[in-house]
């Protein structure tokens, strides 16, 4: 199967423009077969437009339940690929619904939900969209106060704070004038007070506009109630945020040097945690105080009063002095780096923010220097700090200083990084120092300014096994080397500290592994040290020390294989020798490991060039021969490596499915001759592999027949162990036969397989890529594809329901592999329902079988239900990748042209699950049926029959019938099944 097609995402995205859509997801354009997909989106679009526009006009409740949902879910997949005019009219429509007297406050909910959508990354103004403000006001007052008690007030003030850049200039000069100022009560609701003003006073207008209807009315009076009631914690938690916000909208509106003073005593007092009792009221104000710091640096700077306080609070940060204080500290600090970095993008990367506030008033580099200088000492200072936390806050908050500043910072976290990697009897201090080192690892890649720092290498090619020299540090002599020459001594460090004994330890090394090897190319470019005349100093020595790529990249697999092998001779844990609390812990940090190891396995393979795929590829085809894997999380990880070897190197192929099949067969044969029930662990443990190798469409015709003889020998086995891998094995060999699969892996390694001669492989070191920039590649089924996938369908599908009926004429019926699989889909719906009528006959095993080969036809009719188990948390790992690797203050989304790959395959799954393949048919009926007939049952091999009946919504599983089938539904559908 070669590529079909390739789109040209340059070509596709102008395309795109002449649509004239608001802000759309452009990653649709990359997908295949694009005059389709824009036809079923423009179905989807005008669908629910129309549904919610019915359902608002009849306020019908389920029906604007129903739309306002879809709304969400086709903006959050599909951001705003609508026509700017439509969502100018749905938002008043939606007030309208909300604001309606008696409303139910589910519904408000609801349509408040699907407004916050709507608006939070809209990029509408005031000049596009006027929002009535009386309706609110009194939907938010009834709230607040108690006369509304629906409707909750989490549950609608984000989005009313996001509506307020709407009203009209007219009306909140009268709400000031009539409505707030008649509430204003300091003594009693205090703080319900200041929530109305923070929801419903703009501060983003003209300069002329706040003295008649923004601040020239309010600002004394909020201030003096600021400054005079410093006991009532309402004042103190919210009214910030609008000081805070009237400062980045309009700089320079208000003189803030005469209220400096007490604001940074304010500030101060709440970082030593005085005068207020509650931790939530202390972050809530130093989040708003530290967004108005962080935009009053440059002209007239307050950045004075800012050293101040952090001379004060770096020795409070210190470990001795741990206490309350520190995480308030840590917060306040990592929320004004946040919003130094906000205001860096504001200013300097957005296009439509760049002139929203004067040049004058922009942060210059000299200023962003100061800052981070004066910040950098504080958060050093607090690295080794055991916070209970979530998020690691000094690592959050040095990325972002390096962000600003590489050249100063990096070395900071190197210093950190080196003395720790030996440190080996300090497991805090090794983790700290490392989760510093995997947020700045994209800086780590670019960045060429040299770097002081004590490492020496004992002079490469010298006296190694390897052929290479080791490269130590010795804490003694100092060489200077540039900043991204290090990412290859800490890798060398890294692999060598990998310990079977610290789990963490290990999950945090391959972590940050996968992540460099994402980001480098994996190629020994030293020969271009002596010959490339067009290097720099700097090309030059980091391309000398590329030859330990391939070494460290063998290294990595040995030390996985070594993993391996001992985690396959710890003896399995069952729920009866530990507690529950301890089990699901170990499950957690199994599934952890076996993630962490799975990525780093990825990228060694994907960003590798081709000599160094076939050595790893070697070393786990000798793993293989030589061991047999009975521990489920061993054989998993074992299971990985021998997949990714068949994928990306499809010359150990052969080999790999000669030596497998005639271990089934031989092990086969034993089994049967024995007469046992149960295979033993090397069976097992074989016929677990067979699955992986059909994971590539590069299976020859010679290989796949060997394979499926083998398939008919497990399937005549009653032993789950032995049919059920058979089963996935033909289910394999169907997905890879029909599905279209971008092959975004192919171009990764066509580009870093070229001639040295072509390209400087130290110059792509930590490139990002954009959707603009790249050309997907599709492959498509052809003729012998689908021939065979025929064959299967035949041979297999077929054969089950002959075994299951008595009926000549559906013996006889030719099973046709159409193009939307609707023959092939009844006909499975029929064998479920046979299978399913043979539970009652207690011959479990065979219904089993049966049920596990009659599933194998779902990925026939609906190639994306091979990732229905896994298919979030792939994307969950490819979004943690991409974040990983982010940069902070890109205009656009870039990301690593293999993630980059990756994360387009996804979405063009998760486009095929989400819209719907038509309507409710017999066919689905049929299907629920025998859901509400199996809810309750043990076979959990059904699963498959929901996401063939009901495309649209494959996330959900077997608790929908189980959650919202009722007894007395299950017994009206069966009493009029006959009369169905």
């Amino acid at each position: 199967m070669n590529p079909c097609f390739t789109v040209d995402c340059k070509e596709a995205l102008e395309a795109l423009k002449e649509r004239k859509f608001h802000r759309p997801n452009k990653s649709t354009v990359m997908f295949p077969n694009l005059d389709l997909v824009e036809k079923d989106l423009d179905t989807r679009l005008s669908n629910i437009t129309h549904g919610i526009g019915v359902a608002l006009r009849e306020n019908d409740p389920l029906a604007i339940d129903y739309y306002c949902n879809s709304i969400i879910g086709y903006i959050n997949r599909l951001s705003f690929r609508l026509p700017r005019q439509t969502l100018i009219d749905l938002i008043p429509l939606l007030i309208q619904a909300a604001t309606l007297p008696n409303q139910k406050g589910d519904l408000v909910h609801t349509i408040f939900e699907a407004l916050n959508v709507l608006l939070v990354k809209s990029r509408l103004t005031r000049a596009d969209l006027t929002i009535p403000l009386k309706a609110l006001f009194d939907l938010f007052q009834g709230i607040i106060y108690g006369k509304n008690a629906e409707v909750l007030y989490q549950n609608v003030f984000g989005t009313l704070v996001r509506m307020k850049r709407f009203y009209a200039l007219e009306d909140v000069k009268e709400l000031w004038n009539t409505r707030l100022l008649s509430l204003l009560s300091p003594l009693e609701h205090g703080f319900h007070w200041v929530d109305l003003c923070t929801t419903f006073l703009p501060t983003d207008m003209m300069r002329e506009e706040h003295e008649l209807f923004g601040s020239g009315l309010w600002f004394s009076t909020l201030w003096n109630l600021y400054s005079k009631c410093q006991m009532n914690v309402g004042w103190s938690k919210y009214l910030p945020e609008l000081f805070y916000k009237l400062e980045r909208d309009q700089p320079g509106l208000i003189d803030w040097r005469p209220y400096e003073e007490e604001i940074f005593t304010r500030i101060l007092r709440a970082l030593q945690m005085k005068g207020e009792s509650s931790t939530y009221g202390l972050t809530t104000s130093l989040k708003h105080w530290a967004a108005w710091v962080a935009y009053r640096l440059g002209r007239n700077s307050c950045l004075s009063q800012l050293q101040r306080v952090l001379r004060y609070a770096e020795p409070l940060l210190h470990p001795s002095n741990d206490g309350p204080h520190t995480e308030v500290i840590l917060l306040f600090l990592n929320e004004l780096t946040h919003k130094v970095l906000a205001r860096y993008r504001r200013e300097r990367i957005k296009k439509h923010t760049k002139d929203l506030r004067p040049s004058e008033f922009h942060l210059d580099d000299l200023e962003l220097h100061r800052f981070v200088v004066s910040i950098l000492p504080v958060t050093l200072s607090a690295v080794f700090l055991e916070i209970d936390s979530e998020q690691n806050l000094p690592s959050d908050i040095l990325k972002k200083l390096a962000t600003f500043v590489p050249s100063l910072v990096l070395p900071k976290i190197l210093e950190l990084v080196y003395p720790s990697l030996k440190a080996t009897c300090e497991p805090h201090r090794f983790n700290q120092s490392l989760r510093c080192l995997e947020e700045v690892i994209l800086l780590l890649c670019q960045e060429k300014s040299e770097a002081h720092l004590s490492i020496v290498s004992n002079g490469f090619g010298n006296g190694e096994e390897d052929g290479v020299g080791s490269l130590t540090f010795t804490g003694e002599s100092k060489e200077t080397i540039s900043v991204r020459s290090h990412v290859i001594l800490i890798l060398d460090e890294l692999v060598d500290g990998i310990d079977i004994n610290d789990l963490d330890k290990i999950i945090i090394v391959v972590q940050i592994m996968s992540h460099f090897f994402y980001l480098i190319p994996n190629v020994d470019a030293s020969s271009l040290a002596e010959n490339g005349d067009s290097l720099t100093h700097e090309e030059s020595a980091l391309c000398r020390l590329t030859a330990r790529l391939p070494v460290i990249a063998e290294k990595a697999i040995e030390k996985i294989i070594t993993i391996i092998t001992i985690l396959a001779a710890v003896p399995e844990r069952n729920e009866e020798g530990c507690n529950g609390t301890e089990s699901e812990e170990f499950g957690s940090d199994e599934k952890t490991l076996k993630k962490a190891i799975e990525k780093c396995v990825n990228a060694l393979f994907v960003n590798a060039v081709k000599a160094v795929r076939l050595k790893m590829a070697h070393q786990i085809l000798s793993f293989v021969h030589t061991n047999v894997i009975g521990a489920s999380l061993a054989a998993d990880l074992a299971q990985t490596l021998v997949q990714s070897a068949v994928f990306y190197v499809p010359e150990v192929a052969d080999e790999l499915v000669s030596f497998i099949c005639q271990k089934v067969t031989s092990g086969l044969n034993d089994f049967t001759q024995s007469g046992k029930a149960k295979c033993d662990a090397a069976l097992r443990w074989w016929a677990n592999l067979f699955p992986c190798l059909v994971v590539t469409p590069w299976v020859s015709e010679e290989n796949r027949e060997k394979i499926l003889l083998v398939v008919d020998d497990l399937l005549t086995q009653t032993d789950p162990a032995l049919y059920q891998p058979a089963t996935y094995t033909l289910s394999g060999f169907l997905v890879f036969s029909l599905q279209i699969q971008e092959s975004g892996w192919m171009a990764v390694h066509a580009e870093i397989d070229k001639p040295l001669t072509e390209w400087i492989p130290v110059r792509h070191w930590g490139t990002l890529h954009s959707q603009k920039q790249m050309k997907v590649h599709w492959r498509a089924p052809g003729e012998a594809e689908i021939d065979f996938a025929q064959q299967i369908i035949n041979k297999y599908f077929k054969g089950v329901v002959e075994r299951l009926t008595s009926d000549e004429s559906a013996k006889n019926e030719a099973i046709q592999l159409t193009l939307n699989g609707a023959d092939l889909c009844t006909t499975f719906v029929k064998t479920l329902e046979m299978i399913l009528a043979r539970t009652s006959e207690n011959d479990e095993e065979q219904t089993r079988l049966l049920l596990h080969i009659a599933q194998c036809a779902t990925f026939a009719t609906n190639s994306s239900v091979v990732f229905a188990g896994i298919l979030f948390e792939q994307m969950e790992t490819v979004n943690d990748l991409v974040n990983r690797v982010q940069c902070l203050v890109q205009r656009e989304k870039r990301m690593p042209l293999a993630l980059a790959h990756a994360s387009l395959e996804l979405d063009y799954i998760v486009y095929q699950y989400f819209l719907p393949n038509g309507p409710f048919t017999s066919v689905h009926l049929r299907v629920l049926r025998m859901l509400v007939q199996c809810s309750l049952s043990g076979y959990q091999e059904e699963d498959g029959a929901w996401m063939i009946a009901f495309p649209a919504h494959k996330e959900k599983r077997m608790s929908w019938a189980r959650d919202h089938i009722t007894i007395d539904s299950k017994k009206v559908i069966f009493s009029n099944q006959k009369k169905i």
